[in-house]
């Protein structure tokens, strides 16, 4: 009989690809009478451009997504004419789990960058299998795929941590700025045609992971919570990060992520939260 709460962890769970383990996991959820949120909706975000298919899906005034282009297997001239006109641009894992991205400058950088990454990624894909025989091939294939997403300019970058669609904390960043030679207006010149592209990791990037001060505006309080409301009711999930820049025209999101709250608010509040959802038993 199932006597307990489960609430999911699952941090590179969906990264391990090892389908008997996914199985353990789901089947593990029969034996609690509550479950915070099921694993196979945790799952419906493991992918950066599942995430992105979910937010571009929403209407609400002052909420935009970048535009993106997916990568796979092989770089095509569709690919190619998408950067020349999107760029700069991020090319970013279509795993979440991979922190590992880069800022690239314009097409001719992302011709030279993207087979010495394909190579690494087909590498590190042909490894994984020999060590995980039962290794998920639909899960393991995001890991060579990748998201180009374009650039936006931004003045500060909010980090949402929602519960039930509730705002519970909001951590404020620097924005992230374009090298010199990435600007529109260089481009051009002799001393940076070559082919340039700045790696960053999102999780150890001083610029990324500073915090600032910052006072937002009461509008900008009240967009962020409405925004955060509707990922609630599009996603189903009831914790969760959610990343966005501030802009002109209102908030970007170019990312969510599962139960990230306990990193920045008081785990305590959100474990009263928690447990007064628990239905009685």
């Amino acid at each position: 009989m199932a006597t307990a709460a489960l609430i999911h962890k699952p941090h590179e769970l969906f990264s391990i690809a090892d389908g008997r383990l996914l199985q353990v996991y789901a089947e593990m959820e029969s034996r609690f009478y509550y479950v915070q949120d099921r694993l196979e909706s945790i799952r419906r975000i493991h992918h950066r451009s599942d995430i992105h298919e979910l937010l571009s899906s929403l209407t609400l005034e002052g909420l935009h997504t970048p535009c993106v282009f997916q990568l796979e297997n092989q770089l095509t001239s569709e690919a190619l004419l998408w950067a020349d006109t999107h760029s700069p641009f991020f090319l970013k894992p279509n795993d979440s789990n991979n922190h590992n991205l880069y800022l690239v400058r314009d097409a001719s950088s992302l011709a030279a960058l993207y087979p010495r990454l394909r190579e690494e990624a087909e590498q590190a894909e042909a490894q994984r299998i020999s060590e995980v025989s039962t290794a998920d091939t639909d899960l393991l294939h995001c890991n060579g795929t990748y998201l180009m997403e374009q650039y936006i300019p931004h003045s500060v970058v909010f980090k949402l941590y929602a519960y039930r669609g509730a705002i519970l904390h909001i951590d404020f960043r620097a924005p992230l700025c374009l090298p010199k030679a990435f600007c529109h207006e260089n481009r051009r010149d002799e001393c940076t045609r070559e082919a340039m592209h700045r790696k960053i990791n999102s999780q150890t990037c001083p610029e990324i992971q500073t915090s600032i001060t910052y006072t937002p505006t009461l509008a900008e309080q009240h967009l962020a919570q409405k925004i955060a409301q509707l990922i609630y009711i599009s996603s189903g999930l009831s914790i969760l990060g959610i990343d966005a820049l501030r802009t002109p025209f209102g908030f970007h999101i170019i990312d969510l992520n599962y139960f990230s709250g306990p990193k920045k608010i008081d785990w305590l509040d959100l474990k009263r939260l928690l447990l007064s959802d628990l239905p009685n038993y």
